[in-house]
C-alpha cells in the first residue's frame, strides 16, 4: 500500500514538473522572439487561459507568468497521479 501511494506521488510530481517546465520553455522561447523581432509587448493564451506577457520599452523590459501556468502544471500533476495509480493498479 504505500508502495503505491508512493508511486501515485511520484506521478503526480512528474507530470506537474514536466508541464510546468515546458511551459517555462515556451515562456522563454517566446520572450526571446518577440525581443529579437522588436515586439513592445506580446501576450500568450492557450484559449481563454493567460499564460505569460512580457513588454519591452525605453525604461527597461520584463516578463510574467500568468495564472494559467500554475492551473496548467496543476492538472498535469492530476493526470500524472492518475496514470500511475492506474499502473500501479495494473500490476497488483
Amino acid at each position: 500500500m504505500k508502495e503505491r501511494a508512493i508511486g501515485v506521488a511520484k506521478g503526480a510530481a512528474i507530470g506537474f514538473a514536466l508541464v510546468f517546465g515546458a511551459f517555462i520553455g515556451i515562456a522563454g522561447t517566446v520572450e526571446m522572439l518577440a525581443a529579437l523581432a522588436n515586439l513592445h509587448s506580446v501576450s500568450v493564451n492557450a484559449g481563454p487561459v493567460p499564460l505569460m506577457s512580457a513588454y519591452s520599452g525605453p525604461s527597461g523590459s520584463g516578463s510574467q507568468t500568468e495564472w494559467g501556468v500554475g492551473a496548467l502544471a496543476y492538472v498535469g500533476a492530476v493526470v500524472g497521479a492518475v496514470v500511475a495509480w492506474r499502473r500501479e493498479r495494473a500490476r497488483a
